[in-house]
């Protein structure tokens, strides 16, 4: 696979169940002449808010497009299903009328350029019959002294590896920001979704904030050392960060369980802060999935996490070189 384009080619995963299923999040990238730089030809990759739909909802579909010379993207959509509301590159799949199925719908952008370069990105959905996974993701501080709150649905942690230095400080303070700002407060969350229903995002702490702490305050105020006890349970040695760990039975118990999602996010240039955000904002959506071990929704989630984030860091190549190893997928 060429480098200057990670994971924006179709991939087929092997599933649950006889065959292969070509995986949602594909895209066709322009290949550039051999003559021409890698910053002149246009990039793009698209992605779906989640992996499975109820029946009658609407999906929010995004790409992204990186044009050379800042020129003028336009984007034409087409679905195989249901209908599209919206233009641009950023729009909405109404699934109403359209009944579920075992195989995924397919929605597909053309983004056009006036010099006439042009290129195609693919998402898919699956539609059901009943609501899946977890309809939200509150987030909760947790003191020293305090151990998680039984019976949520899904537990997961945003743990730095090491005191803050020089070289990653700024990494450690966009993603608290990230944090702060894309995900509510548990509590209001919970006077209208029961418990089990919720992804609860904890942010360990030593003492407990006030209303609206800082994000350097709560760096400040960080508990390393439950962080550190927390990442000593996962195989490898995680001294840098931030990193994002999903679990289905709280990591105060002591031990790891046998499925979870791991981000590592120590790598991500802290000066591209719309990355980061983007990063921290998708995995909460995406891990909140009902399931999310299962093939279906685990092995279509990490894959479009590294091909957005592929798009999302062009012109970095030390990301794109990475994500296979940043986001992984432990069963």
């Amino acid at each position: 696979m060429n480098r200057g384009h990670a994971f924006l080619a179709g991939a087929c995963l092997v599933l649950s169940g006889p065959g292969l299923f070509c995986a949602a999040y594909l895209s066709t990238p322009v290949s550039p002449p051999a003559d021409k730089p890698e910053s002149s030809v246009l990039h793009l990759a698209c992605s779906a808010e989640k992996p499975v739909a109820v029946e009658g909802e609407t999906v929010v579909l995004r790409v992204w497009a990186t044009a050379p010379s800042g020129q003028e993207v336009a984007y034409n959509w087409v679905v195989e299903a249901g209908r599209i509301v919206g233009r641009g590159h950023e729009v909405q799949w109404s699934f109403a009328d359209v009944p579920s199925r075992p195989d995924p719908f397919q929605a597909t952008v053309t983004a056009s350029l006036a010099s006439g370069e042009s290129g195609s990105c693919s998402v898919q959905v699956f539609v059901d019959t009943k609501e899946r996974g977890t309809p939200e993701t509150g987030r909760s501080f947790l003191r020293k002294e305090q151990t998680e709150v039984p019976g949520y649905g899904l537990y997961s942690y945003v743990l730095f590896g090491s005191r803050p230095g020089a070289s990653n400080r700024e990494r450690y303070l966009r993603a608290i920001e990230a944090y702060l700002q894309a995900i509510e407060e548990i509590n209001k969350l919970q006077v209208r979704f029961s418990k089990s229903k919720l992804n609860v995002a904890y942010l360990p702490v030593e003492v407990a904030p006030g209303p609206k702490p800082a994000a350097a305050w709560l760096l400040d105020h960080y508990d390393y050392v439950r962080a550190r006890a927390w990442l000593d349970l996962l195989p490898g040695n995680h001294r840098e960060g931030p990193y994002i760990v999903s679990v289905l039975e709280p990591l105060g118990s002591g031990s790891l369980p046998a499925r979870y999602l791991f981000q590592d996010l120590s790598g991500v240039p802290a000066q591209n802060s719309d990355l980061i955000s983007w990063w921290v904002r998708e995995f909460m959506n995406q891990a909140a999935q009902e399931h999310f071990w299962q093939p279906r929704t685990a092995e279509l989630f990490v894959l479009k996490m590294r091909t957005t984030i592929g798009i999302l860091a062009v012109g970095l190549p030390e990301v794109q070189k990475a994500l296979e190893s940043w986001i992984s997928w432990t069963h």
